[in-house]
């Protein structure tokens, strides 16, 4: 059935004061569903909507802004884990990512590779593998020409007391 929501973010640093305002209207039927989301920034005095629709694991969101149009489309690929894609029309940024939950461990246990861009030009490719309180990262950068940069790896631990 149909869904209304409203949200507003306020911050106390020098003194109570509305950060931003957003709202969100949505329908969902018989596993489709379709969500529109304005939303307003009071510091940068800014204004974007969001239209999405989703149906059978994929989905499709337009968000558009004074700036640009950004596309997003959404795949749930079953065991093999979500795909995502996304192009900004105006300034040709894009973004593609892939992530796989692994299941059994903590609840954000996984894995995540996002290839970024702008135009035709890979940017950087970066891998996340977190696995019971472990995170991998590694980041590997391109320059204008497609060469490759000099990669960062990292490997971490939460610890919890």
């Amino acid at each position: 059935g149909p869904s209304v929501d409203v949200a507003a973010s306020v911050s106390a640093a020098g003194g109570l004061s509305v950060t931003s305002v957003g709202g969100a209207a949505g329908i969902s039927v018989l596993g489709t569903g379709a969500i529109v989301r304005p939303r307003y920034d009071v510091a940068s005095r800014s204004v974007d909507l969001a239209v999405g629709y989703s149906i059978l694991g994929a989905g499709a969101e337009i968000v558009a802004s004074a700036g640009d149009r950004i596309l997003k489309l959404t795949r749930n690929l079953g065991g093999i884990g979500d795909a995502s894609a996304s192009v900004a029309l105006n300034s040709g940024e894009f973004s593609v990512e892939w992530e796989r939950a692994l299941g059994g461990g903590e609840d954000d246990d996984g894995i995540s590779a996002t290839v970024k861009g702008q135009r035709q030009n890979v940017e950087r490719v970066d891998v996340v593998w977190k696995d019971a309180g472990w995170t991998a990262n590694v980041g590997i950068p391109f320059s204008a020409a497609g060469i490759l940069g000099e990669p960062s790896v990292s490997i971490g631990r939460d610890l919890k007391f």
